[in-house]
């Protein structure tokens, strides 16, 4: 049975060891799993700062074990305070279970309880169809493209697309 919670300071192992499986597994992530390197002690201070500045990170948990995490990041300047940014991964074998959208839907509760916020931002690289797909059915729509923003390889380009979800409609 999959539980959606918030972080808390102790799941920082889990954490990193869930990261390094969506890195490992992923070909739809900006951060390579090489590029993660993180400890137990700064993952801790990493999870502090975000819950000090009002952002919220969800995980998904399976029998103790965190397979999934949402991450939310308010806007920080006064004209686009009413935004957030939001990433999700899931870990492969997890992947097409509904807990992307236990995730989502998460979230949209929390943000419509906070006065302040009233739209939602995501980006997600083009090719990326089951998310693009789940993002469009709880109500995200496409704004822009960044083309040719993500790099595979020297001759191999993707779009990034910009989606969100404006909570009073």
């Amino acid at each position: 049975m999959v539980q959606i919670r918030e972080i808390k300071l102790e799941d920082a192992k889990g954490l990193i060891k869930h990261a390094e499986s969506v890195l490992e597994n992923s070909t739809f992530t900006l951060t390579t799993r090489e590029e993660f390197q993180a400890s137990e002690d700064s993952q801790k201070q990493w999870i502090k700062n975000m819950q000090k500045q009002g952002n919220l990170i969800l995980i998904a948990e399976n029998e103790g074990e965190i397979i999934g995490d949402l991450l939310f990041i308010r806007g920080k300047k006064k004209r686009n305070s009413h935004t957030g940014e939001l990433a999700i991964g899931i870990q492969e074998p997890y992947r097409g279970k509904g807990i992307g959208r236990q995730l989502l839907q998460s979230l949209i509760i929390w943000a419509k309880g906070q006065e302040s916020i009233k739209k939602l931002c995501l980006q997600v690289i083009e090719g990326n169809d089951p998310a693009i797909g789940l993002y469009k059915k709880v109500g995200f729509q496409e704004e822009g493209r960044l083309k040719n923003q993500v790099m595979f390889s020297k001759d191999k380009y993707a779009d990034m697309i910009n989606m969100s979800l404006f909570l009073d409609s």
